[in-house]
């Protein structure tokens, strides 16, 4: 069987199905562009990691005397208040602020917590290791 050839001048002609899918394509493609646009202007706030607990937490303590000297925060320096690391649970351990060099944080344990939920007290712990606390006060 013989197909006609096609004809050159012919107006293309899509369904309405097609021409629906292809202004949805562009709707959803300049929500998406205006969205990214919006979202760039808050980056520091979208951007921004709350730690609860010390789990994950990497930034570990040496013991070293240089920099136990060095340590200070809220404008007040920190002296060790034991002798040494303690072992403690990551996840009942309560984020409290940071060192002034933002180096290091501090941690109470959750119990300390008051109603409030304020953090504050008189010793604070930092992480040496894994599950491994130092407690330091001013």
């Amino acid at each position: 069987m013989q197909y006609p050839a096609p004809t050159t001048n012919a107006p293309a002609q899509f369904p309405k199905a097609a021409r629906f899918w292809i202004s949805a394509l562009v709707v959803g493609i300049g929500i998406a562009a205006v969205s990214a646009i919006a979202d760039r202007g808050n980056r520091k706030t979208l951007e921004l990691i709350s730690e609860t607990t010390s789990v994950g937490d990497l930034a570990y303590f040496p013991m070293t005397e240089a920099e136990i000297k060095a340590l200070r925060f809220a404008d007040a320096p920190l002296v060790c208040a034991s002798q040494g690391p303690a072992p403690m649970p990551e996840s009942q351990m309560v984020y409290a602020g940071e060192t002034a060099d933002k180096k290091y944080h501090l941690y109470i344990p959750a119990e300390r917590v008051n109603s409030s939920g304020e953090v504050g007290g008189p010793s604070w712990y930092l992480k040496t290791a894994p599950g491994q606390f130092v407690r330091v006060t001013r």
